[in-house]
């Protein structure tokens, strides 16, 4: 499993033609969730979401020009799986850990580029650290939970 960060162009058809990966680091303790979460104010309920956006804007990954757009991808790992765009990553963090929800986006291979397939899936993640543990290594750790994956669509 991995995140990583692309340039994709948008083809005559509207199809995804995807650029480089640059891998992006989400967790750890210099890492965009880190950050959300520790950032939370006191009082919260520890219920937080971020957008596509906002996670690249953690980054600042931007496009060079108005032909190419940023994306936040997810990777399964496993080779024949289709690409998969993160739409938003939700969480809900406590004292000492945090449970999130990878909100993706399958696309489907059309000719040399992709395009929406209009399925959704939802991966439960889990990270050791939480709002009171600043100084946690913040590493990726099964959900305690253990409920699988959602996928909604045709």
């Amino acid at each position: 499993m991995a995140f990583f960060m692309t340039l994709a162009t948008r083809n005559q058809d509207h199809d995804w033609i995807l650029g480089e990966r640059t891998k992006a680091r989400l967790a750890g303790p210099q890492g965009p969730l880190a950050a959300q979460i520790l950032g939370l104010p006191p009082g919260s309920s520890g219920e937080w979401n971020l957008t596509d956006r906002q996670l690249l804007g953690f980054f600042h990954f931007s496009a060079p020009n108005d032909q190419e757009v940023p994306l936040l991808m997810w990777d399964s790992g496993e080779p024949d799986s289709s690409p998969t765009r993160v739409l938003r990553i939700c969480g809900v963090s406590r004292e000492f850990d945090t449970e999130l929800l990878v909100q993706t986006e399958i696309l489907e291979a059309v000719g040399e580029g992709y395009r929406s397939s209009g399925r959704h899936v939802n991966e439960a993640l889990r990270l050791i650290g939480g709002r009171i543990t600043p100084k946690s290594k913040w590493i990726w750790a099964a959900p305690k939970m253990s409920i699988g994956s959602t996928v909604i669509g045709l």
